[in-house]
């Protein structure tokens, strides 16, 4: 049985009809997967028997198992990225693993000041404690005052206290 273009349009045209059916999930591998399987029918061809069958039950079959091999043969690789992959038009994985690193950096200096202010924090007595509670979670001097039960020039000396033993935190590293 000759292979002709005709032959060639109707193994590809079945190919493409196999991976859309059922293989669908593994986009990235369409065009590995339907070039295997028309090689594959090319190569089969000529053992093709009509008395057993029409040849697109013959092909679709053919087709299927050998994108099923090829899925076999690839899945031990198919979670193998690369560092230099393109994620979108024109970024990187790589890129974005440097900036998920610079995050992960600034939010281990943001844990280490936060640590130190607990640590002043804990320090204080209960009403200087209450107020810089208060003044940490962006409560205006005036309603700070106003819920401690002291003046606002009260309220302004204790958080001037309280940077004062903060900044000798962070300078005593």
């Amino acid at each position: 049985m000759e292979y002709t273009i005709k032959s060639y349009d109707e193994d590809v045209k079945i190919a493409n009809w196999i991976f859309n059916k059922y293989f669908l999930g593994y986009i990235r591998l369409k065009e590995d997967m339907v070039q295997a399987a028309v090689i594959k029918l090319w190569r089969n061809r000529p053992h093709f028997n009509k008395r057993k069958g029409t040849y697109g039950t013959f092909a679709c079959l053919c087709a299927y198992r050998e994108m099923c091999m090829f899925l076999r043969k690839e899945k031990k690789h198919l979670n193998n990225i690369s560092l230099f992959e393109e994620i979108e038009e024109d970024i990187l994985l790589i890129d974005i693993l440097g900036a998920v690193k610079d995050s992960m950096s600034e939010l281990l200096e943001v844990e280490e000041l936060l640590s130190k202010v607990r640590i002043v924090v804990s320090g204080l007595d209960g009403k200087s404690k209450k107020i810089i509670e208060l003044y940490l979670k962006h409560y205006p001097q005036r309603e700070i005052a106003k819920r401690v039960g002291v003046s606002q020039v009260s309220v302004s000396s204790h958080i001037k206290a309280f940077r004062k033993l903060l900044k000798a935190e962070l300078e005593g590293d």
